[in-house]
């Protein structure tokens, strides 16, 4: 079954067969492109295939996402050459340039960008660049919102490269009464997907999900001075990630300063962190000014990879749905995750036992609208009061 599981029966007949309708329609989608794939590729998978490319675009949580399953794979095939191609789409963007370069599960970072497949010419270039590697198997890990026609082409264009095998080819997101799928199905997590993206393409693949981002010596000592320099040394260091790539995820900064106001006074000698991107320094300022503390630091804008290696000095991180949140998560440290209403049901939620997922889908006009932008659903993430997450942080600590 493509990544998802029943989690309530006890709704309308309507809303019943509306899920169960789309869930017929994952499932089919997925067989037919076993099909499409077996009919390109019907060799079975090398024992010890020399040379793989995986193949996963994306930004930060695309691609922090991703690392378990990378690792998976070597894991499987700890002899064989691994190359990730990858795209952050636009230059500028962060992505697996900034956080994987020297990884220890892979042999080579394939980098290209949108302007560079621009037009015929720069395809052609591609593709004539992956036929010289001679790969004998491709592992496609797609986007969890790709189109159907996005997804065919992808199948066409990897069978022109050359390539001897490849497998991953999946549709996770239907767009049609995504209110009911909300109600009747919990969705794997972007991690779990991917995960279990490989066990149903038979990849041999273990049970242990294994996360590592590569941190240089010279970003933990950069790190350790920025630590120093802003007086960073209590035994509990509480985080707040306000920012969210979209508008829909973007819990209130006066909710994240009642929350830290509240953690300065529950906790004795704590301190508090805003991490962010360059452009979050604003938010990071209005959050430390409105709390009113020299014990809240402002760290909007430190670099990714030193932002990373600080994550793991906090025993709490407070966040909107982002890549900093995951990255947390994947590292163990506990996060309380606030999520809009028009979320699908499980989809992107944080990894593992010491996360929590704030949602309120109470909302009937846009939960479960997933994505859709007409509807105006962005102030309805407040619906998560600042009490609930004052509530589950003490459960926590």
């Amino acid at each position: 079954m493509q990544g998802r599981k029943i989690i309530n029966k006890n709704v309308s007949f309507l809303t019943k067969i509306q899920a169960y309708f789309i869930g017929f329609c994952y499932d089919a989608i997925n067989f037919l492109f076993k099909i499409f794939s077996f009919i390109l590729w019907p060799r079975k998978i090398k024992n010890s295939p020399k040379k793989i490319c995986i193949y996963r675009i994306g930004n930060i949580g695309d691609i922090i996402c991703t690392i378990p399953a990378i690792i998976a794979v070597r894991r499987a095939y700890p002899d064989a050459h691994i190359t990730l191609l990858t795209s952050p789409s636009k230059r500028g963007r962060p992505g697996a340039k900034e956080l994987l370069e020297g990884a220890w599960f892979i042999d080579k970072l394939w980098v290209y960008y949108s302007d560079e497949i621009g037009d015929f010419k720069g395809i052609y270039q591609l593709i004539k660049n992956l036929k010289l590697k001679s790969f004998d198997l491709l592992i496609y890990f797609p986007q969890e919102l790709i189109t159907l026609k996005t997804l065919f082409r992808n199948l066409i264009f990897i069978k022109l490269c050359g390539i001897k095998k490849a497998v991953g080819f999946e549709y996770s997101t239907i767009k049609k009464w995504t209110r009911a799928q909300s109600a009747v199905y919990q969705f794997d997590n972007e991690t779990d997907r991917l995960i279990n993206l490989l066990k149903r393409w038979n990849m041999p693949i273990n049970n242990k999900v294994e996360y590592e981002l590569p941190i240089p010596k010279e970003v933990q000592e950069a790190t350790l001075k920025i630590i120093n320099e802003n007086k960073i040394n209590s035994k509990l260091i509480f985080g707040i990630m306000p920012s969210a790539s979209y508008e829909d995820n973007q819990w209130s900064l006066d909710n994240f300063a009642e929350v830290g106001k509240f953690i300065l006074q529950k906790y004795k000698d704590c301190q508090i962190v805003v991490l962010g991107g360059p452009g979050d320094k604003d938010k990071g300022e209005y959050i430390k000014n409105k709390i009113g503390s020299n014990s809240v630091i402002n760290l909007c804008g430190v670099p990714l990879l030193e932002t990373s290696f600080l994550i793991n000095k906090l025993i709490l991180l407070v966040s909107n749905n982002t890549g900093l949140m995951h990255m947390a998560a994947l590292a163990g440290i506990k996060v309380v995750a606030i999520f809009s209403p028009a979320e699908l049901n499980g989809k992107w939620r944080p990894y593992g036992k010491n996360s929590k997922e704030l949602i309120n889908r109470e909302v009937a006009e846009c939960d479960g609208y997933y994505y859709k932008k007409t509807l105006n659903c962005h102030e309805r993430i407040n619906d998560v009061s600042a009490e609930e997450v004052k509530n589950e942080i003490v459960n926590f600590i």
